[in-house]
């Protein structure tokens, strides 16, 4: 048996094993979790779905920052930003790459898919490897009070950037590419100094984290503090990440979930409340992404019928 099939099968005894834990932590705790429903706020939610939109937007404009290092977008940033919100609701389907080979689809004549596929590759690791010192800075800083350690994991995420600055990343982009679309097609994996970065960039990919965070604050309920929804917020960016290396889940589906309560239960927090989280966690960023396409998708037409 090949390493390959080993993988696909422990990927999927463990997306068993995490629709089981969130049946139980559901069925044990269903009272109390109708109970935490009655302290959310209408209102805040509502403003977290503004916010989960404004996030998804700003990854939109982002990657859109870094089709344009290789192509003009003067006259097509409609489609590429249609097609980028389009691609994340494929996403929920079943293979990790089905998103990235619509959008080569969708943008083919004006932009290779070579371009396509390294620019959401880039993008996936900058995005998660500057997460990564946002999270351990919150967490650090917010729930175990070592703001030492704290400090220092915020000064490992601005030499990240310096080494992102001077094309590091870049580099590993290029040989993740080479690596894993090898036996998807024939393309040629671009030169590191294609992508390049800006104040602008930089200032955008944390402007995601800002609205990120706020989306949590309206998200909980009324009672939890801001400390809390940055350090919940962080738990769920934590597991959203775990989610993504089970390469045979779309999207994380059910992994996500039971990371983020079980990540949550060794900070202290309740099955209740982590489970209705992670429920309107998902709920909303799903109805994000179908907004955010929708508005985006009729941007696009309404752009074309004008000229």
């Amino acid at each position: 048996m090949s390493s390959n099939v080993i993988k696909k099968i422990a990927m999927i005894i463990l997306l068993f094993i995490a629709i089981l834990f969130l049946g139980k932590v559901g069925i044990d705790n269903y009272i109390d979790i109708k109970n935490e429903v009655a302290f959310l706020n209408k209102t805040h939610l509502f403003l977290s779905l503004v916010f989960c939109l404004l996030m998804l937007l700003s990854k939109a404009l982002f990657h859109l920052m870094l089709v344009s290092d290789f192509v003009s977008i003067e006259k097509r940033y409609n489609l590429i930003l249609s097609s980028y919100a389009q691609s994340q609701i494929i996403r929920y389907l079943p293979g990790k790459v089905l998103g990235i080979i619509f959008q080569g689809e969708k943008l083919d004549t004006i932009v290779s898919r070579k371009v396509v596929w390294v620019v959401n590759v880039w993008q996936m690791l900058v995005t998660n490897i500057n997460g990564i010192g946002v999270i351990i800075f919150i967490i650090l800083y917010f729930h175990y009070d070592l703001k030492f350690l704290a400090v220092l994991a915020l000064a490992t995420c601005i030499v990240v950037f310096i080494l992102f600055r001077f094309n590091f990343l870049n580099q590993l982009v290029c040989f993740v590419n080479k690596i894993k679309y090898i036996n998807l097609s024939n393309m040629v994996f671009i030169d590191r100094s294609s992508i390049s970065v800006s104040l602008f960039k930089t200032l955008l990919l944390q402007l995601d984290w800002v609205f990120y965070f706020i989306f949590w604050y309206f998200l909980l309920p009324v009672d939890i503090s801001i400390s809390d929804s940055l350090i919940l917020g962080s738990v769920y960016a934590s597991a959203a990440l775990v989610g993504l290396l089970v390469l045979v889940v779309p999207s994380g589906w059910f992994v996500r979930e039971a990371s983020f309560i079980w990540f949550g239960l060794t900070l202290g927090y309740s099955e209740e409340l982590l489970f209705l989280l992670s429920i309107l966690a998902r709920l909303a960023t799903i109805l994000g992404d179908i907004v955010s396409a929708l508005l985006l998708g009729l941007m696009a037409k309404l752009i074309d019928v004008r000229k």
